[in-house]
C-alpha cells in the first residue's frame, strides 16, 4: 500500500462516526470538568449535549441512510440488455482476496465472493445466448504472487462449469482509480460488477473517466424492519453509517482531483 493511499484511509478513518462522536466527547469533558473559565465550562457542555444528539441519531440513522444510499441501482436484468456491437466485457472491481491455495472459495471474502458469483450469472446468461462475453476480474493484494491471484480466479469461474479462456485479471491495481483506467482499457461494452454500495461510487468514477457502463450490483442491501428497537441506537447502524461516510468522501476525493 502506497503512502498516499494509507494517508488518504486514516483520514477517512477519523471521519468515522465512533472517532468523530469520541474525539468530540473528549473535548467537551475536558472543556467542561477541567477549564476555570466559565465560558469555556459552558462550550464544553454543549459540546457535550451535540456529541449526545450526534450519538444517537448515528445509531437510529445509520442503516437507513445507508440503505437509501446502497440501493440506487436495480439488479441487472441481463435479459433485457440489447445485443452488443462487438461484445460485452465484465468488469469486477473490488478487493476481498486472501492467499490460500488449500480450499478454492478460502481465496475470496464474503464480498468478493458476491461479486465473482454476479459476474459468473451474465457470462452464463451469454454463453448460454451465444452473445460475445469477456470477463476482466480485478484482484488485489500485495501478499500473495500474480499466479496465484490469476488462478484462484479461474478456479472459481471453473468451478462453476465456465470457460476461463476469457478471463483477463488485473493484480496491480491500488485502488478504484487504478481499476477504471484498466476497465477503460478493455474490449466492447462495458458491465460494471461490484458491491452494491459501492456501484454509486465507481460509476461516478466511469463518468470522470467517459466510460460508458452497464451497472451491475453485487448483492443487495436489505431495509431494516421498523419496529420499537429501531428508536434504539445500535452497533449496525454506526458500521453502516462508517461504509457511506468512507463512500462519500472517495466521491468527495473523485470531485475535487
Amino acid at each position: 500500500m502506497s503512502l498516499g493511499l494509507l494517508l488518504k484511509k486514516c483520514i477517512a478513518r477519523i471521519a468515522f462516526p465512533v472517532p468523530v462522536i469520541g474525539i468530540l466527547l473528549l473535548a467537551g469533558i475536558i472543556l467542561a470538568v477541567f477549564c476555570k473559565r466559565e465560558s469555556l465550562r459552558k462550550a464544553g457542555r454543549i459540546i457535550l449535549i451535540i456529541t449526545a444528539g450526534l450519538y444517537y441519531l448515528a445509531g437510529v440513522l445509520g442503516s437507513p441512510l445507508f440503505y437509501h444510499f446502497a440501493n440506487q441501482y436495480p439488479t441487472l436484468q441481463v435479459e433485457k440488455l440489447p445485443l452488443p456491437e462487438s461484445s460485452y466485457t465484465i468488469c469486477v472491481a473490488g478487493s476481498g482476496f486472501v492467499p490460500d491455495n488449500e480450499t478454492l472459495f478460502a481465496s475470496f471474502n464474503d464480498q468478493a465472493q458476491i461479486r465473482l458469483l454476479e459476474a459468473a450469472r451474465l457470462a452464463a446468461y451469454f454463453a448460454t445466448h451465444n452473445i460475445p462475453y469477456s470477463v476482466a476480474v480485478s484482484v488485489g493484494n500485495p501478499d500473495a504472487s500474480e499466479e496465484i491471484k490469476t488462478q484462484a480466479v479461474k478456479n472459481f469461474f471453473q468451478s462453476l462449469n465456465l470457460p476461463v479462456d476469457k478471463i483477463t485479471v488485473h493484480t496491480k491495481a491500488e485502488n478504484s482509480r487504478d481499476e477504471i483506467k484498466w476497465f477503460k482499457e478493455q474490449p466492447g461494452q462495458k458491465i460494471i460488477v461490484t458491491s452494491t454500495y459501492h456501484l454509486p461510487r465507481f460509476m461516478m468514477l466511469a463518468r470522470k473517466y467517459d466510460v460508458a457502463a452497464v451497472p451491475a450490483p453485487a448483492g443487495s442491501v436489505l431495509p431494516e424492519n421498523f419496529n420499537a428497537l429501531s428508536f434504539i441506537p445500535s452497533g449496525q447502524d454506526f458500521s453502516d453509517l462508517s461504509i457511506l461516510v468512507y463512500e462519500l468522501l472517495g466521491m468527495v476525493e473523485y470531485a475535487i482531483f
